[in-house]
């Protein structure tokens, strides 16, 4: 095998990458600034978010590090702010308090009225109902993955239902809490890239499929409690709604209020690069994998070629979706936003797709085209990787070291 030499030197690498960002108190960073290599042109990620953490735990699982996620999910279960009320926050720092920002600037005047509409007073600052700002987006996804990192994690530890019990219960019914059968999620949320958003009548696809995949690996791991069957289902149904005819596509936005020209117009020109297309973003990917919505067919392997095609920014470097500007390079505080690169995990991510759909010879292509461009002496894997194979955003990004775990044990070479 042309890099075998490469991966046995990443997969060490990325372990010693995921320790530096699992703390003394179980917290898990989504990077560590701390380090002399992360670089000056990036923001500070030294945050907890928990989608990222739930690929960590997940990762540290396969290397036989199962103490790492243990420690996580009490630390989740004792610090994070508002998990006792079935909260799950954007993002926390390493004491657990609930962090998070709004990317302001991306939205037009008409998107910050829907944002007062739609938001949730622990979601926002005030009192009486008289919003002055925005304190903290809501990701659904982020429930999702925790609740898988959880089922993962007991295949492991037979105990985990038994100990963790508690937050298995609080974060599936903190996605009960947040949905109506009527018009899906009751407040105004944030997809993955904390970009696009979704309201009552308008579904992120990723979100409702991590909810869904949520729901159902607490469902495994301590039985049918309330409405979870229920509303897993609900947005199953609603999921293969999101399918294209005419395109042949599952779209990343749907539902009864969305109309593409009308949505993407909730965007500042800052957001919609050239070829924005609303439809289209990697994170559909989440229908095959994790979450298992679709079955392995024709139309789901012509779905994702299509899907694959329209987010490649250059010669098989993928990006996150089509127009993405963000270029992970910040200067005087703010984002150049000069135009998004390929990023590792979309690229693991692909691998991990196509593989399941018995496309190996493609799912080798993408997950060798990182390896290509990592330099040898680093090993390090950052969030975003230009054409030349600069490292751009936080290097190294225990995200897309855990992703590439993730893929190398899909690939059989973990």
């Amino acid at each position: 095998m042309e890099y075998q030499s490469k991966i046995k030197q990443l997969i060490k690498t990325s372990k010693k990458v995921i320790l530096s960002c699992c703390l003394e108190n179980g917290a898990i960073v989504a990077a560590n600034p701390i380090k002399y290599e992360y670089p000056n042109s990036t923001p500070n990620y030294f945050y907890i978010w928990p989608a990222d953490a739930a690929h960590v735990c997940i990762a540290c699982d396969y290397l036989g590090l199962h103490k790492i996620p243990e420690n996580f999910f009490e630390w989740f279960e004792k610090k994070a702010e508002g998990i006792e009320k079935g909260w799950v926050f954007q993002r926390y720092t390493v004491n657990g308090i609930a962090e998070g920002f709004m990317i302001s600037e991306l939205y037009s005047k008409h998107l910050q009225k829907i944002l007062k509409k739609y938001q949730h007073p622990i979601t926002m600052w005030g009192e009486n109902g008289k919003y002055n700002g925005f304190k903290v987006q809501i990701q659904p996804d982020n429930y999702g993955y925790l609740l898988w990192a959880l089922e993962e994690h007991s295949r492991y530890n037979p105990e985990t239902s038994r100990k963790y019990g508690r937050i298995i219960k609080n974060i599936a019914n903190g996605i009960v809490n947040l949905w109506s059968n009527k018009f899906g999620f009751k407040l105004l949320y944030h997809g993955r890239w904390e970009e696009k958003i979704g309201y009552p009548d308008i579904y992120l696809t990723h979100s409702l499929a991590m909810c869904y995949k949520g729901l159902n690996s607490a469902i495994n791991l301590i039985g049918k409690k309330g409405r979870w069957e229920e509303i897993a289902e609900k947005m199953k149904e609603l999921l293969l709604q999101s399918y294209n005819e005419k395109l042949e596509i599952y779209q990343a936005v749907f539902g009864p209020k969305y109309k593409r020209r009308k949505y993407e117009k909730l965007y500042s020109t800052l957001l919609k690069g050239r070829g924005f297309d609303s439809r289209f973003d990697s994170l559909v990917f989440s229908l095959i994998w994790p979450s298992k919505v679709l079955e392995n067919n024709e139309r789901t392997k012509k779905f994702i070629k299509k899907l694959v095609e329209k987010i490649k920014i250059f010669q098989y470097g993928l990006g996150r979706y089509p127009g993405d500007t963000y270029d992970g390079i910040f200067v005087n505080g703010s984002s150049n936003r000069m135009g998004g690169n390929a990023w590792p995990i979309i690229h693991f991510w692909a691998s991990i797709v196509l593989y399941k759909l018995g496309e190996k010879e493609k799912a080798v292509k993408y997950f060798n085209w990182i390896l290509k461009k990592i330099k040898n002496s680093s090993y390090l894997l950052p969030e975003q990787i230009s054409y030349s194979g600069k490292s751009r955003g936080p290097n190294p990004l225990a995200w897309s070291h855990a992703m590439f775990i993730l893929a190398s044990k899909e690939l059989g070479y973990l």
